[in-house]
This record gives structure tokens, C-alpha cells and sequence, in this order.
């Protein structure tokens, strides 16, 4: 018989050597699939957590996870919650990051007049 999703997840853990494994967060964390490009060496993490994960938790899970498999793939991770409400400040944590990857996806390149990814989204004059 195979793993849990749970198990699954600690496993992950484990082979990326994240220290705080034990972290609360994490509590009945699951893998929901994982779906491998094969001709691009892109693999996606579909991962399900209680809640959103503190911000700092997030940033360095996600930078083990890219080096945990950087030899072998580059990957990409999807996170799932039941949660429907974030608090502003979570928010404001997350922001920051979303404008990045949001404009790292952009086909099109941001260059003059925006100097800095902030002001490119309008929120820097």
C-alpha cells in the first residue's frame, strides 16, 4: 500500500531537508498531486494546507523546495486552502511577492518609464 497524502508531504519534506518539519502549519499539510513536465524538466507542486502559511514559512519553503530539486527539475508550486478570508496583514506580506511573479510571467517586458516592479503596478509615483 502506498503513502498518505500527509505522508506524502513529509516525505517531501524530508527530501528537500526543511528544519521546521514540525512546524504547525504543516499540521495535516497533504500532497494533492505533483505533475511533471517531462520535455521541460518542470515539475508542479500541488500542495493543501489548513491555512495560508505565514509568509516567512511560505518564502523559505518555497527557496528549499526550488534547491531541494534543482538538479533535477525546475518546479513550480501551487498551494491550496480551504480558507476564503486572509487578514490585511497577510495580505500585505504576500503582496510583494505576487506583483514579482505576476510580472516575471508577463510576456511582455517591462522596461521605461518603470523602474522598479512597484512602480510598474502604480503603486510607486
Amino acid at each position: 500500500m502506498g503513502l498518505s497524502r500527509q505522508e506524502l508531504f513529509g516525505k517531501l519534506l524530508e527530501q528537500i531537508h526543511f528544519p521546521e518539519k514540525d512546524n504547525s502549519a504543516f499540521r495535516n499539510a497533504a500532497v494533492q498531486s505533483v505533475v511533471v513536465h517531462k520535455k521541460s524538466r518542470q515539475w508542479e507542486f500541488h500542495l493543501i494546507f489548513n491555512k495560508a502559511l505565514p509568509y516567512d514559512l511560505f518564502t523559505q519553503f518555497n527557496q528549499s523546495l526550488q534547491l531541494g530539486f534543482k538538479d533535477i527539475a525546475k518546479v513550480s508550486l501551487k498551494i491550496s486552502t480551504p480558507m476564503t478570508e486572509l487578514d490585511e496583514s497577510q495580505i500585505a506580506n504576500y503582496w510583494q511577492f505576487i506583483i514579482n511573479k505576476a510580472i516575471s510571467e508577463t510576456p511582455m517586458p517591462l522596461t521605461w518609464p518603470f523602474s522598479s516592479p512597484m512602480m510598474a503596478t502604480g503603486l510607486l509615483s
